[in-house]
């Protein structure tokens, strides 16, 4: 016998209320005036948001998670490793640097002695820098293939070594050599 139209709405699932949204807070994606520390960021603790690293001094920071978008500014003699970003990296106003950086987008302004370790899908952008020293990504991770396709970054897409001197009067860069680590 076919199930009449009553029956068929009593086991219909009802609505369920909208879960509410964790509230994030501004402290969680920023490192800010921090002076010889490790600072970590593992996955899954930024979740695709914004991340700012600032007024660092002589720190070694790990963001190993997928960010929108990463700023950094005012650091000095810091090492600093970012996972996959699915944005930009900016770099502002540092100096004596060392960097391991994936992204879509690397610009720097107004940058000292800075090494770089890019893996980036558009070419890298200098502005106003001077001793910009820029070599291929080589820094390996549990998760990493996995961020990538988060971030939507192809192995086969970098271009490290195209760089952009938008002040070519002004602005330095060199390729690292071979094998620097």
């Amino acid at each position: 016998k076919p199930a009449s139209s009553s029956s068929a709405s009593s086991g219909a699932v009802k609505n369920a209320p909208p879960t509410a949204k964790a509230k994030l807070d501004p402290k969680d994606f920023i490192f800010l005036k921090k002076k010889g520390e490790t600072l970590v960021k593992a996955p899954g603790s930024i979740n695709g948001q914004q991340f700012v690293i600032d007024s660092c001094v002589d720190c070694t920071i790990y963001v190993m998670d997928v960010c929108d978008s990463l700023m950094i500014d005012d650091c000095v003699n810091c090492k600093i490793v970012v996972g996959p970003t699915t944005g930009s990296i900016f770099i502002r106003d540092c100096t004596d640097c060392r960097c391991v950086f994936m992204c879509r987008q690397y610009r720097s302004r107004d940058c000292k002695n800075i090494d770089t370790y890019l893996h980036v899908t558009t070419r890298p952008i200098i502005e106003t820098s001077t001793n910009m020293r820029f070599g291929c990504w080589d820094f390996h991770y549990q998760g990493l293939k996995e961020q990538m396709d988060t971030a939507g970054i192809s192995v086969y897409q970098n271009f490290w070594s195209h760089i952009y001197n938008f002040n070519p009067d002004s602005a330095t860069w060199s390729l690292l050599p071979p094998g620097h680590t």
